[in-house]
């Protein structure tokens, strides 16, 4: 069985057995410029507790109370792809919902 299931308001990552669970998201909506951008989502437990991971950033998630993960990508143009991940107990899972992503500030 998969462990993602889509839907046009957000996604749910669900652990097997091992308490792992690893996606690769492609960014619909074309490719992107090169460049460094700043991607920020909510994310939920829906079911046991663990570290949920996307695009290199991680944020521990505990059930009921949401998180907000940041990552700094960088990028080199064309179709943004990263991984999301979950480690925690198995049959863990998580809501990610909330994503966004945005040019990164010029320092």
């Amino acid at each position: 069985m998969s462990p993602v299931i889509g839907a046009p308001e957000g996604v749910h990552l669900r652990a097997g057995d091992s308490g792992q669970a690893r996606a690769q998201v492609r960014l619909a909506g074309g490719p992107l410029p090169a460049g460094t951008y700043d991607l920020v989502a909510r994310i939920t437990a829906q079911q046991g507790a663990g570290q949920a991971g996307l695009a290199g950033g991680s944020v521990d998630v505990a059930a009921g109370s949401p998180a907000e993960l940041h990552a700094r990508i960088v990028h080199g143009g064309g179709t943004l792809r990263f991984d999301a991940t979950l480690a925690g107990s198995a049959g863990a899972e998580i809501w990610i919902d909330q994503l966004h992503i945005d040019p990164a500030p010029v320092p």
